[in-house]
């Protein structure tokens, strides 16, 4: 499924790679509902942002890529909010 091979893609990337995943994921999700996301993300959008919160527990102290990943996990929030 796209959702997977989106995944397998983050797990594989490396700090480069992830950078333009982030890039690729703040310019299309901006703005979008929780349900939006998970119909991006095929019910998945909470798998991605487990990676990201994971991802940012690991490299928050290098600050690599560190703006991206809030901006990033700030687009779920926002999309939460947005349905209330």
């Amino acid at each position: 499924s796209r959702l997977l091979s989106f995944l397998q893609d983050w797990d594989n990337a490396g700090k480069v790679a992830r950078s333009h995943i982030l890039d690729n994921f703040i310019k299309t999700n901006q703005g979008k509902t929780s349900p939006e996301l998970e119909q991006e993300f095929s019910q998945g959008a909470s798998l991605f942002l487990v990676r990201l919160t994971t991802w940012l527990r690991l490299i928050y102290m290098t600050g690599s890529c560190l703006d991206k990943l809030l901006q990033s996990i700030g687009i779920f929030l926002s999309a939460v909010s947005s349905n209330r």
